[in-house]
């Protein structure tokens, strides 16, 4: 049986902003004191935090509180250690998982920044060059994670963080929700306008997954709003995603070039074969495109012509504290975007 158990965010359940943080010790697992949340998702709320045994800050995601058997437990761990295995500049270090008491959690480093839905959000879509170069940075990521046998599996505007530095990483990587599946129910989780076709089916994802949600993050990023909108609710956009009635860029941005709009379009594809069939493949057909779009004046729009909904599945947007008691700065939405 398929369980459909995705997150829209308060913005688009009708929350409000009202759903309140998981609750979670002050300090982890005995070291990690944890400060002030700093981000909040469907399946965990992440904190700024001091890891007393090493007199570092870091970010820790505190998930529900929950009665795991051994396999579960096994199964996330496992998850966890091979996440943290996979080493590249473009992927968020994973530092140490566990449990404290039933409270499962996962510490990461601590980013200062931005990420790509908030900036879009703040200041609208994107001009090619620079929408381009981060779909490069987000590939270039995917080849590493790929070849270490490991699915990000919600890649999406909120899980693309921009860091202060220059750096594109990707966060949250479901880790919340692979060790969930332990049961003969196939579960669909996730952020529904970026899911792929095949995992609302209950087949599995593979590379090709990912690379349909790039897609996605490419369109958002150029058309300043998601392929898929949620008009009504989940279903009806897992109707639009099976249908691949997707607009085109084009009726968003016309000045997109013609061959960025069907470099996006092929990375949608409805049916695997039809894609790009690894990050390497996406990245060459994108190489030409870049260097002309950098060679080209700007096609930044002079105004932003709409804005992306914030729905992430578990945003984890750390940022980093200078006292982990401190209040949050709100000076994040701001950042230069060249």
């Amino acid at each position: 049986m398929i369980r459909y158990d995705c997150f829209m965010g308060d913005h688009e359940s009708g929350g409000g902003g009202s759903r309140r943080g998981i609750p979670a010790p002050r300090v982890v697992a005995g070291r990690y004191r944890l400060g002030v949340r700093v981000g909040r998702g469907g399946f965990g709320d992440v904190y700024g935090a001091h890891d007393e045994r090493t007199d570092r800050r870091v970010a820790v995601k505190v998930m529900p509180p929950t009665e795991m058997g051994d396999k579960a437990r096994a199964m996330f761990l496992k998850e966890a250690a091979r996440t943290a295995r996979v080493s590249h500049p473009g992927i968020v270090e994973v530092y140490d998982a566990g449990f404290d008491d039933a409270t499962p959690y996962l510490v990461m480093e601590l980013l200062v920044g931005q990420t790509v839905s908030e900036r879009l959000a703040a200041r609208g879509p994107m001009g090619s060059a620079r929408a381009l170069s981060i779909v490069d940075r987000v590939l270039e990521a995917l080849v590493a994670l790929h070849a270490g046998d490991v699915l990000h599996g919600d890649i999406q505007p909120a899980n693309v963080f921009l860091t202060r530095g220059g750096l594109v990483k990707l966060i949250d990587f479901g880790l919340s929700r692979r060790w969930a599946a332990q049961s003969d129910e196939y579960d669909i989780r996730g952020t529904p306008p970026y899911i792929p076709p095949e995992v609302i089916l209950g087949e599995g994802p593979d590379p090709r997954s990912d690379l349909y949600s790039v897609g996605l993050l490419a369109f958002a990023m150029l058309a300043g709003q998601d392929a898929y909108v949620v008009r009504t609710n989940i279903v009806q956009v897992f109707y639009d995603v099976l249908a691949g009635s997707a607009p085109s860029v084009a009726d968003f941005r016309p000045s997109v070039s013609p061959a960025v709009v069907a470099l996006v379009t092929k990375a949608m594809a409805l049916h695997r074969k039809d894609r790009y069939q690894d990050a390497r493949a996406f990245r060459r057909a994108l190489a030409p495109l870049l260097r002309l779009a950098h060679e080209r004046p700007s096609s930044r729009p002079p105004r932003p012509v709409s804005t992306i909904p914030a729905t992430p599945t578990a945003l984890e947007r750390p940022v980093e504290l200078a006292d982990p008691n401190a209040n949050v700065p709100g000076t994040l939405m701001g950042l230069r975007d060249d």
